[in-house]
């Protein structure tokens, strides 16, 4: 149970920071840029622990 909370609050943190990587990419006239610095903050921000946790449950669900 403990695992799933970590997952939704990663994903959480993923999506606001996918959404400030938007906003940069908008503002400065680059979208793919600021959306690669977005997911590049989160990377940095979530511990490793959180992306195993987080590519875990993906591989679960596609297989």
């Amino acid at each position: 149970m403990m695992e799933n909370e970590k997952i939704k609050k990663s994903n959480y943190n993923f999506s606001i920071f996918m959404g400030l990587g938007l906003t940069f990419g908008i503002v400065f006239d680059k979208l793919a840029l600021g959306l690669a610095f977005g997911e590049a903050y989160w990377f940095i921000i979530s511990g490793e622990r959180n992306r195993q946790l987080i590519f875990k449950e993906y591989r679960r669900t596609i297989i």
